[in-house]
């Protein structure tokens, strides 16, 4: 078990329940809040398979309602939920051992 593993693996996991937490925050906003949340296109959802599919579950029940519609289409989600999002890809990115030896 390598140590240095540790701190990626925390902040996925950090990253994770925060995408976990800012969509059920999503679910929960009135119609009139909703209009006001930050939107990310589709396409940048479906760049993170893991991502893209858990957004999929939470807020389309796992039909594949939002990955299959246009690129170009805004999915409103909430601060939290981007920010765990991203962190998602962010940390994905930190475990891939380029220049590393």
């Amino acid at each position: 078990f390598d140590i240095a593993f540790a701190g990626p693996l925390l902040g996925l996991t950090t990253s994770f329940l925060a995408l976990l937490y800012g969509l059920q925050l999503t679910t929960t906003v009135d119609p009139a809040t909703a209009q006001l949340l930050p939107s990310i296109p589709v396409g940048y959802l479906t760049q993170s398979a893991l991502g893209g599919t858990i957004v999929d579950l939470v807020l389309g029940g796992g039909d594949g309602i939002l990955i299959n519609q246009d690129v170009a289409t805004q999915v409103p989600l909430h601060p939290v939920a981007v920010g765990g999002f991203f962190g998602l890809i962010i940390h994905a990115l930190d475990l891939v051992p380029i220049g590393s030896t």
